[in-house]
């Protein structure tokens, strides 16, 4: 994903800045927002996390992607790697 250029976004639930971006699983992501009129909206993860725990979904395995938004240069991104020391 090309993120070059991007400054900030911000949380169409609590309309703060938003300068963490993440990735679910598309299944979670509809599993959260699901009837909640955010659907295809962009969330701040405090606010994910707040409607994931509403609803009782646990979601830290489903995480894709970390990556800063309020910086222009790519080197902000940070995969999570899945961990296969088992």
């Amino acid at each position: 994903m090309d993120r070059k250029g991007w400054e900030y976004e911000w949380c169409k639930r609590c309309n703060r800045r938003n300068p963490i971006g993440f990735d679910v699983t598309d299944e979670v992501w509809d599993s959260v927002t699901k009837g909640t009129g955010y659907e295809n909206r962009v969330l701040c993860l405090t606010c994910f996390d707040e409607m994931a725990q509403e609803k009782n979904i646990k979601y830290f395995q489903d995480i894709r992607e970390l990556y800063l938004v309020s910086y222009t240069d790519e080197s902000g991104i940070y995969r999570i790697e899945e961990n296969n020391e088992n």
